[in-house]
């Protein structure tokens, strides 16, 4: 491809015609199509560098060493892992805090799930359903156990009373 190089426009040679004369169609018709046609040269020139910088970036692109397109690949790498770890925390605190939706949860500021519940008890308060009896140890319980039930009875000594009679 010819380079045509086009020096900018030059100031006219001809002097300004003075305040009395009348107004030249024919000087001013020459004026435009010059104009007109050092535009059409510099768009025409313009859309050759676009072209040319577009390759340039090709070709920036194709000379990355491995380091940097391995550094690329890392960062996204990083950036995807920690994506995923705040979404797992994310719903960490969702199985925590059943009262609160997804676009709350979604909205809590910390690092860890501990920093994410107390920014929900902040922000939320208090669980809904935190006010409930406190939970029993499974040696405590017994299957069946209802509020009022009698305990269970002491067979030893239902035994020792079948003997008396």
């Amino acid at each position: 491809m010819a380079e045509e190089h086009t020096d900018p426009p030059a100031p006219d040679d001809e002097d300004p015609p003075p305040e009395g004369e009348p107004f030249d169609v024919e000087r001013a018709k020459a004026k435009i199509a010059k104009a007109n046609s050092e535009a059409a040269s510099l768009r025409k020139r313009l859309k050759e560098l676009e072209a040319r910088a577009a390759k340039a970036d090709e070709y920036e692109q194709a000379q990355k060493s491995e380091a940097e397109k391995l550094a690329d690949r890392i960062a996204v790498a990083e950036k995807a892992a920690a994506d995923a770890e705040r979404r797992a925390m994310l719903a960490e605190v969702r199985v925590q805090r059943p009262d609160l939706n997804a676009t709350q949860v979604a909205r809590l500021q910390g690092g860890d799930i501990e920093a994410l519940v107390a920014d929900a008890v902040e922000v939320y308060g208090e669980p809904v359903g935190s006010t409930s009896a406190p939970k029993r140890r499974p040696s405590e319980l017994r299957p069946g156990a209802v509020n009022g039930a009698e305990p269970d009875p002491d067979f030893d000594a239902v035994v020792d009373r079948v003997r008396r009679w």
